[in-house]
């Protein structure tokens, strides 16, 4: 009769890639996440282009993309990403600039959830990251009051849901 040991199972840590302009912030949120939540930064770039190009080259589990910063729009980033990526890369919005519009712009672009840098811990910010990569969507609590549930089952903010006539 023969044993064998079972292999060891290696369980990789979620990968992150950042696109924003501010370096120096994502550098230290990105430490953060490498020596307290277990999540491995592959890259930072600074403008939209080049966050493409590296999601593509590194295929990260999650790309936390700002809304503002040089070059190309983000949330055409988003859209290239996601669906160059086959849906494999889930994005999340990681912005100081949580407005209606943007977020509106966040679900059409096919992003999984938008995170506030004003109110979400880094903490919060790893529990985002980890709830997109189990299938789910994750709007930061001040912006997911925000946002309604339609018919069809899209949310959608409140704002885009009221006619011309009704915002006058």
């Amino acid at each position: 009769m023969t044993t064998s040991t079972p292999a060891l199972v290696q369980h990789q840590s979620p990968t992150v890639l950042f696109v924003d302009d501010d370096l120096g912030i994502m550098q230290c949120v990105g430490m953060f996440l490498e020596q307290h939540e277990q999540l491995q930064v592959l890259d930072y770039c600074t403008h939209a282009q080049a966050g493409v190009a590296a999601a593509l080259e590194h295929k990260p589990d999650v790309v936390l993309l700002d809304v503002h910063m040089p070059g190309a729009d983000a949330f055409w980033a988003c859209r290239q990403i996601v669906d160059r990526s086959h849906d494999r890369t889930k994005v999340l919005f990681y912005t100081s600039f949580p407005r209606d519009q943007y977020l509106d712009r966040c679900i059409a672009a096919g992003a999984s959830g938008m995170v506030s840098k004003h109110t979400e811990t880094i903490r919060g910010l790893a529990l985002a990251i980890r709830y997109v990569l189990k299938g789910g969507s994750y709007y930061s609590p001040e912006l997911a009051k925000r946002l309604c549930e339609l018919e069809s089952g899209a949310p959608r903010t409140r704002l885009a849901t009221l006619t011309h006539r009704e915002i006058e």
